[in-house]
């Protein structure tokens, strides 16, 4: 499986300054889009230039996976919101297979029944469902069909996340 999972890596008051940042600065709009080119956008999001705040975590994160043997070059940041009644839909975000994704979990607290879990799917069954907990950070391979799962309606706040999309381009 292509997914490399980095658990409780950031400290919580570096994750909550840079959440704080990012909250300040993005722009969001419901513009998270469904997919289907007829359906109205269904969730928040930002699309940030990727400058810092966003190079500052690339770079912190970047450390875990330059050990592991990757080289990656940021191309985009992404910032979502996921409310209750917010839709997600499963999704690649490219057939490349040199793109990876890096999925970092913004909330400082999350309940794991509040759902809102990252799932990767192959052959219609999910393979690999990661919580969305404080300071736990994804890197998986992009052409992987993926998507966050719905929030629940006990959650007491939106589950945040920023997605970095790279070019790997070492040989793993």
């Amino acid at each position: 499986m292509n997914l490399y999972e980095y658990r409780n890596e950031i400290p919580l008051n570096t994750l909550k300054s840079w959440r704080e940042q990012i909250l300040a600065t993005a722009k969001f709009k419901p513009e998270g889009w469904t997919g289907i080119a007829r359906e109205p956008f269904r969730h928040w999001a930002a699309y940030p230039e990727f400058t810092g705040v966003y190079e500052e975590i690339f770079e912190c994160l970047n450390e875990s996976f330059k050990q592991d043997g990757f080289n990656l070059e940021p191309e985009r940041a992404i910032v979502n919101m996921y409310n209750h009644g917010d839709s997600s839909w499963l999704h690649k975000d490219t057939e490349d297979s040199n793109a990876w994704t890096i999925l970092l979990f913004m909330n400082e607290y999350w309940k794991v029944d509040w759902a809102g879990d990252f799932v990767l799917v192959r052959d219609n069954e999910i393979i690999s469902a990661v919580a969305p907990t404080p300071g736990k950070f994804i890197l998986f391979q992009a052409n992987i069909l993926h998507g966050a799962r719905p929030v629940s309606r006990e959650a007491e706040f939106a589950r945040m996340g920023l997605a970095i999309q790279c070019i790997n381009r070492s040989k793993i």
